[in-house]
């Protein structure tokens, strides 16, 4: 659903007509924000990593020992292991430390391949290496992002069910109205739509195996079993 087709519905949902404002207006600046509000509702709901939100950012490297994150301006944090085709051909897999824990593993005497990630929203992130990679390097980084909030009318809503947004901002222009019944019954079908999503965002794709897995029990070594 783009902003336009969001703007429209919602228009016809709360006015029961099709004279949606232009985007110069007052009306359509109200329901963007509400909109973002909603979108940032969504993005941040309790014990939920959004399929929507996984994205990999990649890139060359340069000759040194870190990789500069700062044009990946939605990263949030890492959701896998750094890969760097370190040989030129074939990846290699670099795990991501904690900062408090790389701290440890630099004064090691083994002196692993790992790294780490620092900085913050304001200055841009960076993945510092424990050791110095060559020049041109592919690499790639899984990270869960933060959501993106449209701002132009062709800019497509990321959820996997907008109505929860529409339903959202309908509940608080109808409360705004001081229209309470209005309100409570679209606030009911939003968090009804949020519940949707959350339990298809839970489900493996059709024929997968879902049990957790359980490694050491697969070696007959130990675990705790199916």
């Amino acid at each position: 659903m783009t902003l336009t087709e969001f703007q429209s519905m919602l228009h016809q949902l709360y006015q029961g007509d099709t004279s949606t404002p232009a985007s110069t207006e007052e009306d359509y600046e109200v329901r963007t924000k509400l909109l973002e509000v909603a979108i940032n509702l969504w993005a941040s709901e309790r014990g939920v990593a959004w399929r929507e939100l996984f994205y990999t950012a990649s890139g060359t490297t340069s000759l040194g020992s870190t990789i500069s994150l700062s044009s990946f301006t939605d990263y949030k944090y890492a959701a896998g292991y750094l890969r760097i085709k370190i040989d030129g051909t074939n990846w290699t897999y670099i795990p991501i430390y904690d900062v408090t824990k790389a701290e440890l593993y630099k004064n090691s005497a083994n002196n692993p391949q790992f790294a780490y990630i620092t900085g913050n929203k304001k200055t841009g992130f960076t993945i510092n290496l424990s050791f110095t990679v060559a020049a041109s390097l592919s690499w790639e980084l899984p990270y869960y992002k933060d959501p993106f909030i449209p701002s132009t009318g062709s800019n497509v809503i990321e959820m996997a069910d907008p109505l929860f947004a529409v339903y959202y901002v309908l509940s608080k222009l109808h409360e705004t109205d001081g229209e309470g019944d209005r309100a409570t019954l679209a606030y009911q079908l939003a968090n009804e739509k949020l519940g949707a999503m959350k339990l298809q965002n839970s489900k493996a794709p059709p024929w997968q195996d879902n049990a957790v897995p359980d490694l050491l029990m697969d070696q007959g070594v130990g675990g705790f079993g199916n």
